[in-house]
């Protein structure tokens, strides 16, 4: 799994990939993303069905489920939010894998 270290994050939205560990050292925290499950409309399509996404987290050990509905969820003092997905697919054949897409999300100290 790739992984990095970063302590200035906080407070600040970041970009996170499939399998992909971030950690924060000086508040010692850790997040990996685990899944992704999307059904967004390309802006060239007429969707029938309106977007769905979520996501599947591990925030220090937890598991935390994220979805365009719930974007948010505090755990152990922190507020991990979902910010958006990229990329957004603009048409029909643009449509990627799951490991071509990231999340920004947001870590907060409550």
């Amino acid at each position: 799994f790739p992984s990095h270290d970063n302590a200035g994050i906080l407070h600040e939205p970041f970009e996170i990939r499939i399998n992909e560990t971030i950690r924060n050292i000086e508040d010692n925290w850790n997040i990996t993303l685990k899944d992704i499950s999307t059904n967004i409309c390309p802006k060239d399509a007429m969707c029938i069905i309106a977007d769905s996404l979520a996501i599947k987290l591990t925030f220090n050990n937890e598991d935390i489920n994220l979805n365009n509905f719930n974007k948010e969820k505090t755990v152990n003092n922190y507020n991990i939010t979902f910010v958006d997905i990229n990329p957004n697919p603009l048409k029909t054949r643009d449509i990627l894998n799951l490991s071509d897409y990231s999340i920004s999300l947001k870590v907060l100290k409550v």
